[in-house]
């Protein structure tokens, strides 16, 4: 039977943030325990998506749990992160780590660490996010550099019981992971059913004995009898943003809202809420309610210049349904032109019913988001147990024992 259990003796480390280890266990630079080979940025002529070459990885992007998810390639890679190396993240953020499960072309934003045990290397390096945190420098984005890696200390037991800890790390850490993926998977069943819940609502109406009739619309099918399709242009009526540069913001309390929400704060304000802002450029067709009294509505931004009397809230949950982002015109990035989004059509209820249906969204989404943040928060708690038991074992802290 596997326990945990503490080693007989410690001794100091020396270094503060690894503290005691036990007495048979050595503390090294990593110069001095691995090779490390520092990733250099290719030509990009040389880099495509069509998955020719290598697969190359100019920083943590495509990290995934344990292995990289490559989106890109090189036919000509300058610096090769070798199968089984471990793959450090060394510039914004730094210490995200992968395992090379292939050869990949690596770019300046990671490294390849070298060693005889690359799973123990792995979960050495996990332990490392805080002190390599610590030593990077950088005004715009930090990052570390080949010198500071090397002279950086981790703790070291003899080979044999490096295997056995990565053995007992891998058994456990995918223990976590599948609780950690069965809880990320019940948070996206409460969004589908919030999500349910708030569509059915606004397109059907909360009175299951209801008359229905055609509604004329495709995607939307029968409406209650008593409703009305409009054109949205009559039931919400947007305005483009104004331009408003970063570096032209003047303090204040003012939010400037972008396309998809608070970008900055500003002295002054080119519309008075509750409102709705909804994005232009950038995050194409992204809904976000605004509470504050006054805003700036940024030029990435459409914001609601006219409801006709309807309910605010109601208008936010009408337009989170609709699919705003196909409406986009232009590259692949797009825009949103509110002249394309005025003609959709739309069944609207009168003021009392809006007002109802909003209750009845709000107190079923309260149930499901206080679902959603108690999974939320076990998977804090998750993650957080993950990287203690990862950072007690490596070390030495406690002593994994097979009986």
């Amino acid at each position: 039977m596997e326990k945990i259990n503490k080693y007989s003796s410690y001794k100091d480390s020396g270094i503060e943030w690894i503290g005691e280890i036990p007495s048979h266990w050595e503390v090294k630079k990593i110069k001095y325990s691995m090779s490390l080979i520092m990733g250099q940025s290719p030509n990009s002529d040389d880099c495509n998506s069509d998955g020719e070459g290598m697969p190359f990885l100019q920083g943590n992007a495509d990290f995934g749990l344990i292995n990289p998810l490559p989106q890109n390639w090189c036919k000509n890679p300058t610096k090769i992160a070798p199968h089984n190396s471990v793959l450090l993240s060394v510039r914004a953020p730094i210490g995200a780590v992968n395992i090379a499960n292939v050869d990949y072309c690596v770019g300046r934003g990671l490294c390849a660490l070298i060693s005889d045990n690359t799973k123990f290397t792995y979960y050495a390096s996990v332990c490392l996010y805080d002190e390599l945190n610590s030593l990077g420098t950088g005004s715009t984005f930090k990052a570390i550099s080949t010198e500071q890696i090397l002279n950086t200390f981790i703790a070291l037991p003899p080979k044999s019981e490096q295997t056995a800890i990565a053995a007992f790390l891998d058994r456990k850490t995918a223990e976590i992971d599948q609780l950690i993926a069965d809880k990320k998977q019940l948070l996206e069943l409460y969004r589908e059913e919030k999500t349910a819940i708030i569509n059915k609502a606004v397109t059907k109406g909360i009175n299951p004995d209801a008359k229905m009739k055609e509604s004329g619309i495709e995607w939307l099918g029968e409406i209650p009898e008593h409703w009305e399709v409009k054109r949205l242009k009559y039931v919400a009526y947007f305005q483009r943003g104004h331009d408003l540069p970063s570096t032209s913001f003047v303090e204040g309390s003012v939010p400037v809202y972008g396309s998809n929400g608070i970008i900055g704060y500003h002295n002054e304000n080119t519309g008075f809420g509750p409102s709705i802002i909804v994005g232009r450029s950038g995050s194409v067709g992204e809904v976000n309610f605004v509470p504050e009294s006054m805003f700036w509505a940024h030029n990435t931004s459409l914001f609601l210049l006219k409801g006709f009397g309807n309910d605010i809230n109601y208008l936010y949950y009408l337009l989170k349904i609709l699919d705003l982002k196909s409406y986009a015109a232009g590259t692949a990035v797009g825009t949103l032109n509110r002249n394309n989004i005025h003609e959709i059509k739309v069944a609207i209820p009168e003021l009392e019913e809006q007002k109802s249906i909003v209750e009845f969204i709000e107190t079923k989404s309260k149930t499901i988001d206080a679902k959603i943040a108690r999974t939320e928060k076990l998977i804090e708690l998750l993650t957080e147990y993950r990287t203690t038991l990862i950072s007690e074992v490596v070390t030495g802290k406690v002593k994994v024992v097979d009986n």
